[in-house]
Formats: C-alpha cells, sequence, structure tokens
C-alpha cells in the first residue's frame, strides 16, 4: 500500500487513491508497504518498509540477503508516476516504452529510500530518474524511465 502524510495527501490525496485502487497491480501494494514523504510536480521522495519477502540470500558461504533486481525494477517504474501525476494531474493514462535500470551496489535489509523526479514532461512522453538508497543512505541503483501519455 502506499501513504503518504497528511500535507501530501491534502493536495495529492485523489491521485494517490486512484493509483492504490486503479492503476498499481495487486502484488506491488501487497508487498511493498511505502511512504511517500515529499511530493511536488517535479520530485518526490518514499521510503520503502522492510518486506523480507522482497529480498534475497546472497550464494554460499554469504549469509545476507539483499533485494531483488525485479523489486528494483518494480519500485522504479511503480514510483516515478507520483511526481508525474502532481504535475498532469490522474486523467491521462501512462505506458512503459522503456526501463532501464543499473545497479551499483546490493540494497541490504531496512528501510530504503527512493528519489524520483522527471527530467522531461511532454505532451506524448515523460522521462524520469528514480534512484534508490539503502538504509545507510548509499546509492544503489539508477533507473531513467521513458513513459508513453496515452
Amino acid at each position: 500500500m502506499i501513504t503518504a502524510t497528511l500535507e501530501i495527501m491534502a493536495k495529492y490525496g485523489e491521485g494517490i487513491a486512484w493509483q492504490n485502487d486503479h492503476v498499481l497491480p495487486h502484488w506491488v501494494l501487497q508487498h511493498m508497504d511505502i511512504t511517500i514523504t515529499h511530493l511536488d510536480e517535479e520530485s518526490a521522495t518514499f521510503v520503502l518498509d522492510h518486506n523480507s519477502d522482497l529480498f534475497r540470500r546472497f550464494p554460499p558461504p554469504r549469509d545476507e540477503r539483499y533485494l531483488s533486481g525485479q523489486a528494483v525494477m518494480a519500485l522504479a517504474d511503480s514510483l516515478l508516476i507520483f511526481p508525474v501525476i502532481a504535475a498532469n494531474g490522474h486523467d491521462k493514462s501512462l505506458a512503459t516504452l522503456d526501463l532501464s535500470t543499473q545497479f551499483l551496489k546490493p540494497v541490504f535489509p531496512g528501510d530504503i529510500r527512493i528519489e524520483a523526479r522527471i527530467i522531461q514532461n511532454g505532451r506524448r512522453a515523460v522521462r524520469g530518474v528514480v534512484d534508490i538508497y539503502d538504509k545507510d543512505d548509499r546509492h544503489c541503483a539508477t533507473s531513467m524511465i521513458c513513459y508513453m501519455v496515452v
């Protein structure tokens, strides 16, 4: 489930509710407890609460877990939409045209910070960047995304 601070909900609550109720896949909402801590027409910041279902084990002999690559990419694709909604409203549909992710470091268990920002907001396409940081504020992944406005 995606939630937000009271201030953000007062301003963008309808768009956030629309995403939760009609757009985001059930498995994203079921396994990803996300709080929006900042949202405006250019960027957003999120915190993903720890959920062990999203983590994989390193091969032996390491006995550590890390956030799966699929979860990283799903977070990026699902969360850039929120600054787009803040900028353009939620009455237009978007389709992902391109998603490119660079994995820089493993994301270890703990609360994870995600920052999304719009680079280009055009009539037909929206481009943005999503950065993922681990609990120790290390930059772990960067995704470039292009949405088509339909």
